[in-house]
């Protein structure tokens, strides 16, 4: 792997971007790239709701003719050829909702297609964030983040992925959200930092701070009150430590991380540790220690197991408590 070239990884690391490994045995989810744009289109039945005066306002859309068909998502492993249709998709604590995003490019061209859509899993309500083409190496894409408990809002963010080497975690400091009633997209208030990502209960707010050594911050979203957590890690001598790629436990009592021992876009490939952080106790358990690969967490299920995908779009389940390998949950992942 430490013979990987500079653009070798900007390569991998955009793959892993992209393509989704849902569960099906071993199934992973891509990070989708796309520049965000935002218009909401209801179905021909619906009226276009009135915009909360919280909300930015959604530009006015025309009602389709027919119901938007959703989409079912790619069950993927190992990842597909680039030219192939590759899917992300996150589903509703209660079923109703998907939130879902696609990316199509033909091989060895420079033009790629782009959608990102949160649709009612019945086909009766699509809200359409991004539909475009776009051509060029350095681009902006939403990156989906979680649902809410209650299944009423989407989070994601906006990720900048220039031409060249790309660190492994995101350098982003905003965060949004979509409300499934009403289409609209909201801003929310984030700290200066990395990786920002809200609890399920929306109670919490995790980043990596932008100040060292490398520590987690957990933001109480009522009362900005903060509490940090080092993160300690021995440097491999390459760069300073990095971390992020935050997923919350479905009840936000946990997260998961992955700490990288050096900076990716230096000479020497770094090592990744997944660690888990039980919020209450403010409790760091290492998963799985100094791994070669680019461990990156992508679901938690509600029965404690976590989806691992690696550097080469590989996925396979852990258990949330041991780090120890796992089959997949009978049931889907939210």
């Amino acid at each position: 792997m430490q013979t990987r070239t500079l653009r070798d990884i900007r390569v991998y690391l955009t793959l892993a971007s992209l393509v989704t490994l849902a569960y099906a045995g071993c199934t992973a989810q891509t990070e989708v790239n796309v520049a965000l744009t935002a218009t909401a289109t209801p179905v021909q039945r619906l009226t276009s709701p009135t915009p909360p005066a919280t909300a930015t306002p959604m530009p006015s859309a025309a009602p389709i003719a027919t119901k938007t068909a959703v989409p079912t998502p790619a069950l993927i492993t190992p990842p597909p050829p680039l030219e192939q249709l590759s899917t992300q998709s996150k589903i509703s604590p209660d079923g109703q909702w998907i939130a879902l995003s696609k990316f199509e490019q033909p091989a060895g061209d420079l033009d790629y297609h782009i959608s990102f859509q949160v649709v009612k899993a019945d086909g009766s309500v699509s809200w359409t964030l991004v539909d475009e083409w776009s051509h060029g190496l350095g681009y902006t894409y939403p990156r989906l983040l979680n649902w809410s408990q209650d299944s009423q809002r989407f989070y994601f963010t906006q990720v900048d992925v220039p031409d060249g080497c790309s660190p492994p975690f995101d350098t982003h400091a905003d965060i949004r959200y979509v409300d499934v009633n009403t289409g609209q997209v909201t801003d929310v208030l984030a700290p200066e930092g990395f990786e920002h990502a809200v609890s399920p209960d929306e109670a919490i707010m995790a980043y990596i701070a932008p100040s060292e050594p490398l520590q987690l911050a957990l933001r109480n979203m009522q009362t900005a009150v903060e509490q940090m957590l080092p993160l300690s890690i021995q440097s491999s001598g390459s760069g300073e430590p990095e971390a992020g790629n935050i997923v919350w436990s479905p009840d936000g009592t946990a997260l998961v991380l992955t700490i990288a021992n050096g900076a990716l876009c230096e000479s020497k490939t770094p090592l990744f540790s997944l660690v888990r952080v039980d919020v209450p106790t403010l409790t760091l358990t290492t998963l799985i220690p100094s791994d070669r690969r680019l461990l990156r967490a992508q679901e938690w299920s509600v029965d404690g197991r976590i989806l691992l995908k690696d550097w080469d779009n590989n996925s396979w389940w852990i258990d949330a408590a041991t780090g120890q390998v796992t089959s997949a949950p009978k049931t889907p992942v939210p």
